[in-house]
């Protein structure tokens, strides 16, 4: 990273991200821990972590003279609603003394329960993040990227990590323990020499500096390797499928003795904000039908949370989610990948051209076990230069993100509900506070939110598959030609701006009609949005008027009478 002059003044500042860390030690402060670039007028950039301690947010709470509604708005006027500041780890308290109800317990969101509460759902980093967008609009910069990755050992049984690497640009860093390494004798001076003789271009076209450790065992390998990541303060760690990775280098470091919480920190936070925090994306979704479906690797979002310079993500999970519309891939493996966007494939050896799979693997684990983690080296610069073509993380994952948290990038929704808090806040408004119980008594009297999604039942499929499998010449199988779909495009949120759908707008919510049925209804629901072209079926479904058939024949039977 390119550093100031001596004589370069300060142009602004760029936050590259923000984690909120509550304290561990049972008190009521917290941190934001804010990785910025500092941009100077010469057009250098350095990184550099802030921390903020107790940082103070706003909340807002409706006046007492307009509380007069049992159910929640959309957003209120700033002129009905008195701020309050507070830090975010003192959020429900000072919202019970908003309220009047001093002691009140509960989370937050059984807490905003409440119809008067707003502007209490956008985080702290979000707030921090959007501050620093406004104050500093200009002071834009690719986003730094290393990329981390491990093997295991599928030889002994025992599964452990035997190399784990880093790579960030001309830095590189590989460990690899004792035990794997058995008695090969020099081992640095041959993966040195490895890495010079398989990946040259590699190192001549990047400079790449690689610094090789031997360790006593796995949990030392993952804990030095994170130590260089802090050092070298990327703004993203990124792994491919880290779901295999993160919780195993977890493991690791527990079986050994290490708390991850303080290795995956910066060791300029203070010990009591130290964490780590690793959620798993979803497995598996339920769909409309109530069908529970498994979720392929690609489509989960693990969410890895530590105070730290740089951010954790799965570049395999973000390049599917930012192409979430088109057509899914083939493969989202990285070997598929690094050939579509470079022509490139994971590195191989002729030695072990008759294997594949996991017998690839304990083969070079068996023989070639210095070529081993040179290939565990190029699968981390392989994903540096995807990176590098795709830009996903450089600049994607921050246009797409805003003043947004990145571990809700997979929610749009969330996303939508953060500007729009901005957005209020422009506007003369407040954005209300979602809760764990938005319905209310009437809701139940109103067509469901069930039952929108229809798919065609197997059974009513016809059986005209092509038959193009040779030894089964009369078998129709499931591939088909000239097939058609049909979809509402974009029904939400398009159908609620069309209309100006809002509580705000509506005064009255129709329940039912009688002598409709609840079908009719829900397809008139759909069709008014369309009411010049549908205006002919709404009229005969819903206020029981004639057909064009039934007018034809009554006007046929008129001329056979001779009244026309």
């Amino acid at each position: 990273m390119a550093t100031q002059a001596d004589n370069a003044e300060i142009k602004g500042y760029e936050c590259k991200h923000a984690i909120y860390a509550p304290a561990q030690d049972g008190s009521k402060d917290d941190l934001l821990v804010i990785k910025e670039n500092i941009h100077y007028t010469d057009g250098n950039i350095k990184p550099n972590l802030r921390l903020i301690k107790n940082f103070k947010r706003d909340f807002y709470i409706t006046r007492e003279g307009h509380r007069k509604h049992k159910d929640k708005k959309e957003w209120e006027d700033l002129s009905k609603v008195q701020k309050f500041t507070c830090t975010q780890n003192r959020m429900i308290e000072s919202i019970g003394r908003a309220l009047g109800r001093p002691g009140l317990r509960g989370g937050m969101r059984n807490i905003c329960r409440s119809p008067y509460i707003y502007g209490a759902d956008i985080s702290t980093p979000a707030i921090i993040k959007r501050m620093f967008m406004d104050k500093w609009p200009n002071c834009i910069s690719n986003n730094t990227v290393a990329v981390l990755d491990i093997e295991t050992d599928v030889v002994e049984g025992h599964g452990r990590p035997i190399y784990v690497a880093l790579t960030y640009r001309d830095k590189a860093v590989l460990a690899v323990t004792k035990e794997f390494l058995g008695t090969i004798v020099n081992p640095e001076e041959k993966l040195h020499k490895r890495f010079r003789e398989l990946l040259g271009e590699y190192v001549e076209s990047r400079n790449i500096n690689l610094e090789v450790l031997v360790c006593d065992d796995a949990g030392q390998a993952c804990f030095e390797v994170i130590q260089r990541a802090h050092q070298w303060v990327p703004d993203f760690i990124t792994l491919w499928n880290m779901d295999f990775d993160i919780p195993r280098i977890v493991k690791m470091l527990e079986e050994y003795g290490y708390d991850p919480g303080e290795v995956f920190s910066d060791p300029r936070v203070p010990p009591e904000f130290r964490f780590f925090k690793y959620k798993q994306g979803a497995s598996q979704k339920v769909t409309a039908s109530g069908r529970i479906d498994a979720v392929h690797p690609a489509d989960r979002w693990h969410v890895a949370e530590c105070p730290a310079s740089f951010f954790i993500i799965d570049s395999m999970c973000l390049y599917k989610r930012i192409r979430l519309a088109e057509a899914n891939e083939p493969s989202y493996g990285l070997d598929f990948q690094l050939n579509k966007h470079l022509g490139l494939r994971k590195l191989r050896f002729e030695e072990a051209e008759g294997y594949s799979g996991l017998a690839w693997h304990e083969f070079m684990q068996k023989h070639y076990k210095i070529e081993y983690g040179i290939y565990n080296l190029f699968d981390c610069i392989g994903v540096e230069l995807f990176d590098e073509k795709v830009k996903d993380l450089a600049q994607t994952i921050s246009v797409q993100s805003g003043h947004s948290e990145y571990k809700i990038f997979n929610s749009q929704p969330k996303r939508l509900v953060d500007q729009l808090h901005f957005f209020c806040l422009e506007k003369g408004r407040v954005i209300a506070t979602c809760s764990d119980e938005m319905k209310d008594e009437l809701d139940q009297y109103v067509i469901g939110m069930n039952d929108w999604i229809i798919t065609l039942p197997s059974h009513l499929t016809v059986d005209n598959g092509l038959r193009v499998i040779n030894e089964m010449p009369d078998l129709a199988t499931q591939i088909r030609v000239h097939v058609a779909d049909l979809d509402v495009s974009a029904g939400y949120p398009t159908i609620q701006r069309i209309l100006n759908i809002s509580k705000e707008t509506t005064f009255r919510e129709l329940s039912r009609i009688r002598g409709i049925d609840e079908w009719t209804q829900r397809m008139a629901g759909v069709n008014l949005t369309a009411s010049h072209v549908n205006a002919v079926e709404i009229t005969c479904d819903l206020f029981k008027a004639p057909t064009f058939d039934t007018l034809l024949d009554a006007f046929e039977a008129d001329i056979e009478a001779g009244l026309v």
